[in-house]
């Protein structure tokens, strides 16, 4: 399997995205994290297997059992990465289970987005975060439909999602193409930690 294609976007979008790695330390912004990431909607693990750099434990969650027996295949034999199948944006994991929750733009493909942000609120720690990466729209050539089913605004993405559970923390600059936003269930908690960064 090739892990540099990513079926949700295009070749041309695609060339616009930085290296995984560079992402995944910009959303850390030089603070240490550690436990169990979430990859949901891992999709071809591009993100998956990059986290275990910098996670104790990595699981990678997709729709699609295909994907995921593909994702098994292919998995590194470096690699301690589980993953397991979604039903209907619920999963099996139990509660508490994530530090950290990245999802790559897989929003704009959830009918139901407060069942989903429920179970998402459900398999965070109670200081855990949730990292989301977009793609900007721009009038960069990214061979997409520039309509406005693909894309979605930071200022909509935060209005749907935050709550009195769901906190937004802060917008992470990816580049001209991409962009992140940060949230996370506990706000006095994150604050404290990022007092101590």
């Amino acid at each position: 399997m090739d892990t540099n294609k990513n079926n949700n976007i295009s070749k041309e979008a695609k060339a616009y995205l930085p290296p995984a790695e560079d992402v995944i330390l910009k959303f850390m912004n030089k603070r240490a994290y550690k436990g169990t990431f979430i990859d949901f909607g891992c999709n071809d693990g591009y993100f998956t297997f990059t986290s275990e750099k910098f996670f104790t434990n990595v699981i990678g969650v997709d729709l699609s059992i295909d994907t995921i027996n593909e994702l098994l295949r292919a998995r590194p034999e470096s690699s301690d990465a589980k993953f397991i199948r979604s039903h209907n944006y619920t999963t099996a994991l139990p509660d508490g289970s994530a530090d950290v929750i990245f999802m790559f733009h897989i929003l704009k493909k959830i009918p139901n987005v407060k069942q989903f942000v429920k179970e998402i609120k459900r398999l965070l720690k109670e200081d855990g975060e949730l990292w989301i990466l977009e793609i900007e729209k721009t009038e960069a050539d990214l061979g997409l439909k520039a309509s406005d089913d693909y894309f979605i605004p930071k200022e909509e993405l935060i209005t749907r999602l935050k709550d009195d559970e769901l906190h937004f923390i802060e917008y992470i600059d990816i580049n001209e193409s991409y962009y992140g936003v940060k949230f996370t269930k506990n706000e006095d908690l994150f604050m404290r930690f990022y007092r101590e960064a």
